[in-house]
């Protein structure tokens, strides 16, 4: 038979509903803080894929015009031309050679596909680093290409703005003295418009900045965060 004793601490042993609720509150902030680093980490993988391939895409174009003797280009796709998906976001590599009458780069073969940023990333104008750098994607399409548009047989003249490298190795487009600088930063294009939609696409601080040398043709990382 059992005892008051033994009935009083079984029924001590459940939880109270403010025990649960404390429970359960605790819970949702481990949610939270769970998302937000999750988030955070995801942010973070994206800007290191950003950099890494630029960084491949420029020492692979700048060691195929070495090793050929012939120019060869990073040709980025410009905000008003190319297709729709793909503009402000996506490169490839192509020998060029100069016309001798208008100076024009011709796009030869073709050296590589196309590859995409991740998809908040887009290239940026303006705001370099130093105030005499120059921004190798705030210039004139220079390299004349030929696309074909999806579910159209013909292709179409398309000018874009490209990294030129010679056969030393070094930069001969964009031409100047300035230092070289490559950015990236998060937003979308919208009627050729590059729209900010995440950090602040007008401060360099806050884009993945990649450094070029004239002369030695090299690219680098520029810690900006």
């Amino acid at each position: 038979m059992r005892t008051f004793e033994q009935v009083k601490k079984r029924a001590k042993t459940g939880f109270t509903l403010i025990e649960v609720l404390v429970v359960m509150g605790i819970m949702a902030v481990f949610l939270v803080m769970g998302a937000f680093l999750f988030q955070g980490a995801g942010k973070s993988e994206s800007r290191d894929a950003v950099r890494s391939l630029l960084l491949a895409g420029l020492n692979n174009a700048q060691t195929r015009a070495l090793s050929s003797g012939e120019p060869v280009a990073m040709v980025m796709t410009p905000y008003d031309q190319g297709l729709e998906d793909r503009l402000g976001r996506a490169f490839t590599l192509f020998e060029v050679r100069q016309d001798d009458v208008t100076g024009d780069f011709i796009a030869g073969k073709q050296l590589r596909r196309w590859a995409d940023l991740p998809g908040r990333f887009i290239f940026s104008k303006g705001g370099t680093v130093s105030d005499s750098g120059q921004n190798a994607f705030d210039q004139e399409a220079v390299v004349t290409i030929s696309v074909r548009d999806d579910n159209s047989p013909q292709k179409r003249s398309v000018e874009m703005p490209a990294i030129i490298f010679g056969s030393t190795g070094s930069v001969i487009w964009p031409s100047g003295e300035a230092e070289l600088e490559l950015h990236v930063g998060e937003g979308t294009v919208q009627n050729g418009v590059a729209v900010g939609t995440g950090a602040d696409n007008n401060d360099w601080r806050k884009r993945e900045v990649i450094i070029i040398g004239r002369q030695t043709g090299r690219a680098r990382y520029l810690q900006t965060q």
